[in-house]
């Protein structure tokens, strides 16, 4: 079973409203829409970011430079 920590956030009220409607219909707690939406988001930024390192790395095969290349002075 996975560990659960309480986390206090602050967000803007419409957003609260949102999640509150949310969770109504879907009959889910806060914090299990919460978690979902936490776990679409890092998801999201993960593929984001395998797609950003690979076209930056062809990009970068492509002109010749390294990823960790610095400008020369």
């Amino acid at each position: 079973m996975r560990t659960r920590e309480k986390v206090a956030i602050s967000i803007p009220r419409d957003l609260l409203d949102a999640v509150e409607r949310l969770r109504k219909r879907s009959g889910e707690t806060r914090s299990a829409v919460f978690e979902r939406a936490l776990a679409d988001y890092l998801a999201g930024a993960q593929a984001a970011g395998c797609s950003r390192v690979a076209r930056r790395s062809l990009q970068n095969a492509l002109t010749g430079y390294a990823v960790c290349s610095r400008p020369k002075s």
